[in-house]
């Protein structure tokens, strides 16, 4: 996948890219001020870092009549920004402070559509959808926040096996985080909630002091 990466800050900038190369995908950089100076080929998305002084940027992606999914970086849009960007175009959105993992998700879910496939992971009645962050099971449907997404994905791949408190607040928090067990704690308790208002068949079981394992209620 060719991702173009528009951006004001250049350290960002190459924060970002590293990420995404590390994950086998083509990254161009520009500046937000120029982007048709990007590239002479059309990408597969557009990564766009916006503050609310950035919105021309969108009407120049606009005019440049590329059909491509847009993703907004930005902790400054309010619900009207949100509307204006995405009457222009874009459909995904974006902290500046994302997890990487939330990032990565979204991509994956991108390309996946683009073959044709699903990014899905199922497991008993229920389905985590990866491109819309929504659980799903038997026609309902719930959506998770990142964080919550994030836990959910964790526990899903490894099912029955036992993920550790400390594993979860690395992989979601970020070794650097002031976060602490009882941040997992919290979270988990909000995806028991949301488990159990769809009606699914799955449980997140604590196995004490080691941690969440899932498990799938018979009766």
């Amino acid at each position: 996948m060719n991702i173009l990466m528009l951006a004001s800050k250049n350290e960002s900038a190459v924060m970002m890219r590293n990420l995404l190369e590390e994950q086998g995908y083509h990254v161009q950089c520009a500046s937000v001020l120029r982007p048709e100076l990007a590239s002479r080929s059309i990408p597969d998305l557009i990564l766009a870092e916006l503050t609310r002084d950035d919105y021309g940027l969108l009407l120049q992606i606009r005019d440049l009549r590329w059909d491509v999914p847009i993703m907004i970086l930005s902790d400054e849009l309010q619900a009207a920004d949100r509307i204006f960007c995405i009457e222009r175009g874009a459909v995904y959105f974006l902290s500046r402070h994302f997890e990487p993992g939330e990032l990565l998700a979204y991509l994956a879910g991108i390309k996946s559509r683009r073959k044709g496939g699903s990014h899905t992971l199922r497991y008993g009645n229920t389905a985590l959808d990866a491109e819309s962050c929504q659980l799903a099971c038997r026609g309902k449907h719930v959506r998770l926040s990142s964080r919550e997404f994030h836990v959910m994905h964790i526990l899903l791949q490894s099912k029955a096996r036992i993920v550790p408190k400390q594993e979860l607040l690395s992989r979601v928090w970020g070794s650097d985080s002031d976060a602490v067990e009882n941040h997992v704690e919290v979270y988990i308790g909000f995806l028991r909630k949301k488990l159990q208002s769809i009606d699914s068949d799955l449980r997140i079981c604590t196995a004490r002091r080691l941690g969440y394992h899932l498990e799938i209620n018979r009766t």
